[in-house]
C-alpha cells in the first residue's frame, strides 16, 4: 500500500483578533481547530432537465477551535472576551512556527463573527477547555508572508 506523498504534524499557528494588527498568538493552548470554506449550493435547474444543477452562492465560511482555557492577562479568556458579539480576525496555518509557504499556507477570516463564548465549563478531573465558533467572514489563502 502507498503511502501519502505529503504528511505533515497537526500542530497549527491560530490567531485572534478585533483585526490584523491586533491578532494574539494563541497556538500553545489550541487543542483542535477546523476552517471551512463553503459556498452555499443554488439550484439552478429548469423545467426542462431530468437531472438536479447547482451553482455557487454566498459563501458561508466557519472556524472552530478548541482550546485549553487560562485566565492570565493577554491569554485565551482575556483575549476572546472582548470579541463576544463582534466581527474579527481569525488565521492560522497548518504548522506553528513555520514560515508561510506553499507546502504551509497561511489561512484567514476577516470580519468573522463570534456570537458568544463559554466564559466557563468544567468538569471534575478535567482540564478547563473554551470551544469557539466564528461564522462568516472573508475567506483568503496566502502562500507568501
Amino acid at each position: 500500500m502507498a503511502m501519502p506523498q505529503t504528511i505533515y504534524y497537526s500542530a497549527p499557528e491560530v490567531k485572534i483578533g478585533s483585526v490584523l494588527a491586533t491578532a494574539v498568538d494563541l497556538s500553545e493552548f489550541a487543542k483542535s481547530a477546523v476552517l471551512v470554506r463553503q459556498a452555499d449550493a443554488l439550484e439552478s435547474s429548469s423545467m426542462a432537465s431530468r437531472d438536479r444543477f447547482y451553482q455557487a452562492g454566498m459563501n458561508t465560511n466557519s472556524f472552530t477551535v478548541t482550546f485549553n482555557q487560562s485566565y492570565e492577562t493577554a491569554e485565551v479568556y482575556a483575549t476572546i472576551s472582548a470579541l463576544v458579539g463582534t466581527q474579527c480576525y481569525v488565521e492560522c496555518t497548518p504548522v506553528d512556527g513555520t514560515v508561510v509557504s506553499a507546502t504551509n499556507p497561511k489561512f484567514s477570516l476577516t470580519n468573522t463573527y463570534l456570537e458568544s463564548m463559554e466564559v466557563l465549563a468544567a468538569n471534575l478531573g478535567e482540564l478547563g477547555e473554551v470551544q469557539l465558533s466564528f461564522n462568516g467572514g472573508t475567506y483568503a489563502a496566502a502562500t507568501t508572508p
